[in-house]
């Protein structure tokens, strides 16, 4: 856990705002197992305890990443339905510049009653890609409350003849339809520009 806290893998399972709390008790952690080392008493310590030792460097060798498209494939993806997304305060849209927002805003303006009004937008989001059965292309991302068990993602359909990797992280540009053929019930993105970028240190909402 030490180790994963301060590499920031441990960004990959826990909202980053644990990482201080998850360092703090490795330490301590850490701390009273030097302690108890160099601690004098009575009896010896069994050869076996080393055995401990496995699952730590299993962890810290073959930590898997953060969820991604072959999550979203096995678990399909989640479309988010509120009551009050209409009351929810957002920011106003220009319509002749780029609008950079996340994925989760996104898809709360595409749910929203008002949603017509958000059709023909340029925006610009990040997120990783995932081939749909369909044989399009979609871009998600992930939020989560508290760890990757909580996890919700949040998705658009890509409108592009461009060349698309699963799993590749990229920095989106593009027109919103709220109205497509392919996945009515998810956003789509008319690309523009499709840019490939590095997975973020904090790859979850």
């Amino acid at each position: 856990m030490t180790y994963l806290a301060l590499t920031g893998r441990i960004n990959n399972y826990l909202q980053p705002g644990f990482r201080p709390v998850s360092l703090a008790t490795g330490l301590v952690l850490v701390a009273l197992a030097l302690w108890s080392a160099v601690r004098p008493n009575s009896f010896s310590s069994r050869r076996t305890s080393w055995f401990l030792l496995v699952p730590v460097c299993v962890v810290a060798v073959f930590a898997p990443a953060a969820l991604g498209a072959a999550t979203l494939n096995s678990s399909g993806v989640t479309r988010v339905v509120g009551n009050n997304l209409d009351d929810l305060a957002l920011p106003k849209l220009a319509k002749d510049q780029t609008n950079p927002m996340t994925m989760e805003e996104l898809t709360t303006r595409f749910l929203r009653s008002d949603s017509a009004t958000f059709d023909g937008t340029v925006v610009e989001v990040e997120g990783f890609a995932s081939a749909a059965a369909d044989g399009t292309w979609r871009l998600s991302r992930y939020k989560i409350y508290c760890c990757a068990a909580d996890a919700i993602a949040y998705t658009a359909t890509l409108e592009t003849s461009a060349s698309v990797r699963s799993d590749q992280w990229y920095r989106v540009r593009g027109v919103v339809r709220v109205s497509s053929a392919h996945n009515p019930q998810f956003p789509a993105i008319e690309v523009d520009n499709l840019e490939a970028i590095d997975t973020p240190t904090e790859p979850y909402l």
